[in-house]
């Protein structure tokens, strides 16, 4: 987190640097909201030996949300930074011929992009379009886990943590921006495509996303 935290300052710092010096910068910060189109985590099954089985699965998140901060430069350049939050919810099993574990996991994931788009025209509807990465990204929860051995039931405390070695991931995104006055309003379809891994749990490589922001661009 400090990383990411470091990273995306010196960015600023350098946009900001070199815009405020010719007076071609506007700033403006928010909302971002939207639906994910495909599951965040990966649900997977397969079977070890005979009577030995794995079975993993997860909801699609119903939203995400998070803020959003971004910087126009020469009226053209668009550079955002999001902190979206998603929920994630799943079951998994572990089953042997003499017993079975299984847990419910509740977790939340966070992810970090940086996006640079160009916007066209300029009227006060502009399309854009562009891309960028994820420059961090973290999935931590916890689990409540119950193991069933000799046909008694056994609850056990968990925690929850998926695997983070699938980032920086890349992104492509385009949509339309709506200003008028201060307000600032964003829709765009988000595409990002994460590294694979054999390592479960693991994200989806391809996500899609439809999102929405809401701005204010202080003059």
């Amino acid at each position: 987190m400090v990383r990411i935290t470091a990273f995306v300052s010196f960015s600023w710092l350098v946009l900001a640097s070199t815009a405020l010096a010719q007076n071609r910068i506007d700033f403006d910060f928010g909302i971002r909201a939207g639906v994910p189109l495909i599951g965040s985590l990966k649900s997977d099954s397969f079977q070890f030996a005979p009577g030995f089985s794995f079975q993993e699965s997860f909801e699609k998140p119903r939203y995400t949300v998070g803020p959003t901060f971004a910087a126009v430069l020469y009226d053209r350049l668009l550079v955002q930074f999001d902190a979206l939050y998603k929920p994630i919810s799943g079951t998994a099993s572990d089953t042997t011929p003499t017993a079975r574990l299984t847990h419910t996991s509740r977790a939340a994931s966070w992810e970090f992009p940086l996006l640079f788009d160009y916007r066209f025209l300029h009227r006060t509807v502009r399309p854009f379009a562009g891309g960028g990465g994820v420059v961090g990204q973290t999935i931590a929860g916890t689990s409540d886990l119950a193991g069933v051995y000799a046909n008694v039931m056994t609850p056990i405390p968990g925690t929850f943590y998926a695997n983070v070695s699938q980032h920086p991931a890349s992104v492509a995104n385009a949509g339309i921006e709506w200003s008028r006055s201060n307000v600032v309003i964003r829709p765009e379809l988000r595409y990002t495509r994460w590294r694979k891994s054999k390592i479960s749990p693991r994200r989806n490589p391809d996500q899609f996303e439809l999102l929405i922001g809401f701005s204010l661009r202080p003059r």
